[in-house]
């Protein structure tokens, strides 16, 4: 009789870079085989255990059988010493015990009850004594007798196993020599195990014979039950080529020279019992006495049953607030709440007072109270400390959170409904999230770990999977090509892969590449046109990127996302150190949901950096201060930026689309802009509502809703749905649906939950009809709503970053260089920052270079002496080359001992290399010293170049003066100035004075002759002492060397470096005063995008720059196809075509694409 079993050893693709398949794809696998039960034991990882049991329930939901999924992971030990443990979990006490053994063995302890100073990491896990600390509730099955000694006797019944391989090949060889250890029934000797083979095994750890061996003789003597527990890394046989992909790219081999250890076997696969019958059955042929192969299948059984726990989804986990005697978390937020109404509104309306109670009865009913709690103490300490912070998302829904001073959005003014937030429909539970100050963002990460436990307290963590880009470059290097051979393909591949619509047939010779999504990626590239499909390397890595996509390649850090247990975090999670130091759980943020932790999100926003730093500059500079809350929200200034789209730098509306779309608007006030952030998403785009807003603003269209119905709900915004919420406010209007229902039908349509849409739809068609409207009108607006609320955005986020953005517009409207130097000293934005230097030296500032005496690590705002005028200065940062260690290595220099007077000087003070000082003086940093640049890096070359000695005086010359070589390596120390005077005799003393940087004098001493043989420095052809008078380059060729090494060129904007055009040409700010007229324009790529075409043709969008400003072209699919290939780098480009204007915007369409030389 053929004893079924229960695969207790199954790796999936979790198990990074060993594993093979994703949980759901096993699980159809062992569904296919007729498993009962199916154990997920990822290497050292609980990371896919969540994913596993939703599979599992989408899968009960379709029917028919499918496994009970049995959670587990296996262990192993961090030298590399060969022995793994699988535990499988048998209850909760268990699961929390898994996740306590699983974060040991990332962290060395279990972070859930040991202080962060006591997690010294893996080295310091003791695999057999952290099982012996965290068993209860487990089952451990053991393939190592190492391990057995280790644990027997000091488990409880039935919870330790002699986990036993598929016999390996050599086996038999084996047997003469240690089976006569099997009669007696003791414990042997340890030198009776010496044959068992030492040494590191990392996973897979294939199984010797040796190995296997020891394992049964030490299961007998100890009188451990044996059970069938072969590995299984992939779920189908030809699953073996894509395993070993992945070991060549976990081990950076190359695919044909994998080691046979990093591989798992051939058999490494889901089987059914009978091909795992016919396999186990070598123990019975090789070994008398052996164990019953039905006697280890019916093990794998038992075992299985045993493990009753199933993972609860859906639920909500609170954190737990410490409160005052006699206080709850519902009396202590309304206490807060109230408090915060009387400050925001005054007078109070029976209106905000009825919504409140509303609020605050809603979020107790539903549990939230301590929640919003534990946000407030978050936000009252960065208040406290002076960071800025504002909540964004649909939690500005929500009166209590702007009370609370959470958020900065009124939700009565803007009409934000309570519902979109929370409501009890909700099966999802929403979260609250802040932005800070980018730069102090740490500071409130600390402030939470310390006010709520690091016991309690850790960061999320991100799964990273292959993309496109990073799957074909990983490919084709385990393939064997070189970076210069793929990167010129890589970087032009799009993010994603294209959909299945737009995939092309391959030629004949190339049918296999049919369902290969990287070769359709690159088939439909008209810059690809020429990628070598010919070549039998670039066809095996296409083969292998295309295995690769999704796959999940390593674990990151979450920028923002926190959870708070409400006991030790480890009895939700096991946790992990990120490579950036954080403690993080092992699930990503949709497992941490699942799983009930409230997350929040804590992140840093530049934008709010940009704010803060130039509100400090303009009191420093200009004595004023400026509260941004009391601003304008009509200032002239303002709209005039904003009509005219010259938003560079403005938060949220500085891309190309969204500066069109400001002149389409004539965006001039707070809620023009806010309008804008939602107009330019995909919903109202796609949905053809975008333009219609366009068309009605501008009077080309009449403003009528889609029902007379809906008048008011959408006055502000011309008739047209802009929001989420709108969605929502209709089907109140026109169905006569309650809040709670609106949000539910948002949902799902945002999911498109096709079973909940027909009941919604039903609803929402009977509800209008009992209102008056017709069955054909109401299909009419429902088809609007299902079309758009899909892509639809949050108005309660479009209010607060609108709110964010109006107000970066108003300070680069009246204070366009502070503003500038700030926002570029925060290192972000939509362009690269040479685009905002350009943009800087428009409005009115004079750019000046990085100094060596005078920068700091970044761009800072500075004065022109002579004039007073307002300039931007580059940093150390901005120097391509210094390290960031050499930086601060010269700005804490300067602070202890003061400025910088010669280059000798410099090299002494620091420990700058010769390449990162050649940087500092072609980039000007040095032009202080009174010399020119080419005399400086002469003296470079003299101070790095090996001392030798001066050859034999030649006859008819001068010798080299040793007092001036001598002061070449002197410094500020021995004030002595670094100019050689121009004329001095042989040994000879100078009356020259230094005129230098400093601007001291000082004389060089007079050096006595002597028999010792001087030490010269190259280039004999030197007369007397002097040093060569070397001319400066010309402005051009500074400028070719400043645009390389900081990005920009100080005095010359990048299109007239490279000659000049022989046909005339318009300057790009006047592109939107030119509609109709076919012109040519020199620019400079600062922006390139590419996208499909209604036909899934490829066009791309090009923001070009001159001296004058910005212009957008388009190359639409036939000018792509035939110029793309000229589009190569930054330019400049000159570009010809036809000036197209569309509702008030301008857009060059291009017929013709030249590169300048």
């Amino acid at each position: 009789m053929t004893s079924t079993y229960t695969p207790l050893r199954v790796h999936g693709h979790h198990s990074l870079l060993l594993g093979v398949d994703s949980p759901a794809a096993l699980l159809r696998r062992g569904a296919a085989l007729g498993f009962a039960s199916l154990a997920l034991c990822d290497v050292d990882s609980v990371a896919g255990l969540v994913e596993f049991t939703q599979a599992w329930e989408r899968a009960q939901g379709d029917g028919g059988p499918v496994p009970r999924p049995l959670l587990g992971a296996e262990l192993t030990d961090p030298t590399g010493r060969p022995g793994r443990v699988v535990a499988l979990v048998q209850s909760e006490a268990g699961w929390q015990n898994l996740c306590r053994l699983v974060s040991a063995r990332k962290l060395g302890a279990d972070p859930g009850s040991v202080l962060p100073k006591g997690l010294h990491g893996p080295a310091h896990f003791l695999l057999g004594d952290a099982v012996l600390e965290h068993a209860e509730g487990l089952v451990f099955l053991v393939d190592h007798p190492r391990l057995l000694f280790a644990l027997a006797g000091r488990l409880g019944p039935g919870q330790l196993f002699a986990a036993l391989p598929i016999p390996p090949p050599k086996l038999h060889s084996r047997t003469t020599r240690t089976w006569s250890l099997f009669d007696p029934p003791e414990l042997p000797a340890p030198e009776d195990l010496t044959f068992i083979e030492a040494g590191k095994a990392p996973p897979p750890a294939r199984p010797t014979a040796g190995v296997v061996l020891g394992l049964l003789q030490a299961a007998k003597a100890l009188r451990i039950p044996m059970v069938a527990a072969p590995d299984c890394y992939f779920a189908y046989p030809e699953g073996r080529t894509a395993h070993r992909v992945r070991a060549a790219i976990r081990g950076n081999a190359l695919i044909e020279r994998v080691p046979a250890a990093w591989l798992a076997s051939a058999s490494s696969h889901l089987q059914d019992a009978t091909s795992m019958r016919a396999l186990y059955a070598d123990y019975e042929t090789s070994l008398g006495g052996a164990p019953n192969v039905d006697a280890l299948f019916e093990q794998t059984n038992e075992i299985a049953t045993s493990c009753t726990f199933e993972l609860t989804l859906g639920g909500v986990i609170f954190p737990k607030l410490e409160l005052e005697d006699g206080r709850t978390p519902y009396s202590e937020l309304a206490r807060l709440a109230f408090e915060g109404m009387s400050i925001r509104y005054r007078p109070l309306t029976p209106e905000v007072t009825h919504r409140m109670n509303k609020e605050l009865a809603a979020i107790d009913e539903l549990g939230y109270s301590a929640y919003f709690l534990l946000v407030h103490r978050i936000a009252g300490f960065a208040k406290d400390s002076g960071i800025p912070c504002v909540g964004r998302g649909s939690a500005a829904d929500s009166l209590v959170a702007y009370c609370l001073g959470l958020t900065d959005a009124d939700p009565i003014r803007y009409r934000l409904p309570f519902e979109r937030f929370l409501n009890p429909t909700r099966k999802d539970r929403p979260d609250i999230d802040l932005d800070f100050c980018w730069r102090r963002r740490d500071e409130v990460l600390e402030a939470v770990y310390e006010t709520f436990g690091p016991t309690r307290t850790a960061m999320i963590a991100t799964l990273g999977t292959f993309g496109l880009r990073s799957a074909f470059r990983e490919a084709a290097l385990a393939v064997g090509l070189a970076p210069a051979e793929f990167n010129r393909w890589s970087k032009r591949l799009p993010w994603t892969t294209p959909p299945r619509s737009e995939w092309r047939e391959p030629p004949a010779g190339l049918k296999q590449m049919a369902d290969n999504p990287v070769a359709q990626a690159f088939a439909g590239l008209p810059e690809c046109r020429h990628f070598p499909f010919e070549d039998a390397r670039f066809l095996a890595t296409l083969e292998a990127a295309a295995a690769l996509l999704d796959v999940p390649r390593q674990m990151g850090l979450h920028p923002g996302g926190v959870v708070v247990a409400p006991f030790s975090i480890t009895h939700h999670t096991a946790c992990a150190r990120a490579a950036k130091g954080p403690i993080v759980t092992q699930f990503d943020k949709d497992g941490v949901e699942a799983i009930g932790l409230v997350k929040m999100d804590l992140l840093g926003n530049r934008a709010l950096t940009v704010l803060d730093d130039c509100l400090k500059l303009l009191k420093v500079e200009y004595g004023l201060e400026l509260d941004l809350a009391s601003i304008p929200e009509d200032d002239a200034k303002t709209g005039d930026l904003l009509a005219a789209g010259r938003a560079i730098g403005c938060f949220q509306i500085e891309s190309p689309g969204m500066r069109n779309l400001l002149k389409q608007t004539a965006a001039r006030t707070m809620d023009d802009v806010i309008q804008s952030i939602a107009l330019i998403r995909p919903g109202p785009a796609s949905s053809g509502m975008k333009d219609a807003y366009v068309r009605r603003f501008r009077k080309l269209e009449d403003p009528a809703p889609p029902h007379p119905l809906l008048e008011d709900v959408l006055a502000e915004t011309y008739g047209v749905m802009l929001y989420q919420e709108d969605v929502m406010q209709v089907a109140v209007a026109l169905a006569g649906m309650t809040l709670a229902e609106a949000d539910r039908l948002r949902r799902a349509l945002s999911k498109k939950r096709s079973a909940e849409l027909d009941e919604l739809q039903v609803r929402f068609l009977g509800g209008a009809g009992e209102r008056g409207v017709s069955p054909k009108d109401a299909a009419h607006v429902w088809e609007l709503i299902a079309n758009f609320a899909a892509f639809g955005f949050c108005k309660a986020h479009a209010v607060t970053y609108g709110r964010i953005s109006y107000r970066t517009a108003y300070l680069k409207a009246h204070y366009p260089v502070l503003f500038l130097a700030s926002f570029l000293a925060s290192h972000t934005g939509y362009y690269a920052a040479r685009v905002y230097v350009e943009e800087a030296r428009r409005l009115g500032a004079t750019i000046l270079g990085p100094d060596l005496n005078l920068s700091q690590a970044d761009y800072t705002f500075a004065r022109v002496t002579r004039r007073n005028l307002p300039g931007l200065r580059a940093g150390f940062g901005q120097v391509r080359g210094l390290s960031e260690g050499t930086a601060e290595a010269i700005l804490t220099s300067r602070r202890e001992d003061g400025p910088f007077l010669s280059l000798p000087e410099l090299l002494k003070r620091t420990s700058a290399q010769r390449d990162e000082v050649e940087a500092l003086i072609r980039t000007g940093a040095l032009d202080a010293f009174d010399r020119t640049r080419p005399e400086l890096l002469w003296r470079l070359h003299l101070l790095h170049s090996p001392a030798r000695k001066v050859p034999k005086r030649i006859p008819g010359e001068e010798a080299l003066d040793p007092m001036a070589l001598e002061s070449f390596g002197r410094s500020h120390a021995d004030r002595v100035s670094e100019a050689t005077p121009p004329a001095m005799g042989l040994f000879g003393e100078s009356n020259a004075q230094n005129t230098g940087w400093g601007g001291s004098g000082g004389r060089i001493p007079m050096l006595t002759q002597t028999s010792q043989p001087l030490l010269a420095f190259p280039r004999r052809e030197l007369s007397a002492a002097a040093l060569p008078a070397l001319p400066d380059p010309n402005a051009n060729e500074r400028a070719l060397a400043e645009l390389e090494l900081l990005g920009f060129s100080i005095n010359l904007h990048p299109v007239r470096l490279f000659g000049s055009p022989k046909s005339a040409v318009t300057p790009c700010a006047e592109l939107d005063n030119l509609a109709g007229r076919h012109i040519t324009i020199l620019g400079w790529i600062a922006a390139s995008r590419r996208l499909r075409s209604a036909d899934g043709r490829w066009m791309r969008f090009l923001t070009l720059e001159d001296e004058s400003g910005l212009a957008e072209a388009a190359l639409f699919a036939d000018a792509n196809t035939r110029w793309s290939g000229v589009l190569i780098d930054h330019g400049p480009y000159l570009v010809s075509g036809l000036v197209e204007e569309q509702l008030g915007a301008c857009t060059l369409h291009v017929d013709r694409v030249a590169r300048l030389e």
